[in-house]
């Protein structure tokens, strides 16, 4: 990042150019993800100094989706599918239960030369993001499998 974030209201972001990746105001880090056991790197500056108003959180696992009813594209450049983006009703369902609190889908979301992974929470986060009143994100809940 440039520079720290101008967060106003805000507590949790994504970058535009990287949609499956979050960064969260280490208050919030400490106060809805730590105890739950996720982890966060420190952010740099484009110059390489550490920045103090935000951490990036550390995603590793990955789950599947039910896909079935999905329209999707294949990439001419990489031949991967790219799921259109949920925008209505709830998300589809996962194939497995994710093993730690934050996963990301093993599917792509998105057309053309834009595609990323969703970011998926625990149902205790989402609680927790809201009794914090933590302003920023778009919540929608999964389809039970």
């Amino acid at each position: 990042m440039k520079g720290e974030p101008a967060w106003g209201r805000n507590g949790i972001l994504q970058l535009t150019w990287v949609y499956d990746e979050l960064f969260v105001t280490p208050q919030v880090w400490s106060g809805v993800f730590k105890e739950r056991g996720v982890a966060f790197r420190p952010v740099m500056s484009t110059r390489g100094v550490e920045l103090a108003t935000v951490v990036q959180i550390v995603i590793e696992d990955e789950v599947g989706i039910v896909s079935g009813e999905l329209s999707f594209e294949r990439c001419a450049a990489c031949a991967r599918s790219k799921y259109s983006p949920v925008t209505r009703g709830p998300f589809p369902a996962l194939t497995d239960e994710p093993p730690h609190a934050i996963a990301r889908t093993r599917e792509y979301f998105g057309s053309g030369g834009q595609a990323d992974k969703c970011v998926l929470i625990a149902q205790d986060i989402a609680r927790a993001l809201a009794t914090a009143r933590v302003c920023g994100a778009v919540l929608r809940p999964v389809k039970a499998s």
